[in-house]
């Protein structure tokens, strides 16, 4: 089995609760993110409320639902304009 047929052959089924994140766990994520990235030199980032983000047909591949707050590790460009 190739890579690409794996990738094919598995998939996820995830269904969340509609329910908001408590304020104060929401400033221990911001915290720690915060400081992961200023250690780090990462650029992660808490999105909340935003339930179109896995509505695309390429996130349908997970079967997510009832997702709305998650996290983006996302890399910091290089001089090239690509992410690392």
């Amino acid at each position: 089995m190739t890579i690409q047929e794996a990738i094919q052959a598995r998939h996820s089924v995830r269904q969340y609760m509609d329910k908001p994140l408590p304020q104060d766990v929401v400033a221990a994520l911001e915290a720690k993110i915060d400081e992961v990235n200023a250690v780090a030199g990462l650029h992660v980032q808490l999105i909340l409320n935003e339930p179109k983000s896995f509505q695309c047909a390429m996130a349908k591949y997970g079967r997510f639902s009832g997702v709305s707050n998650y996290l983006v590790m996302a890399g910091k460009k290089t001089s090239n304009g690509r992410n690392r």
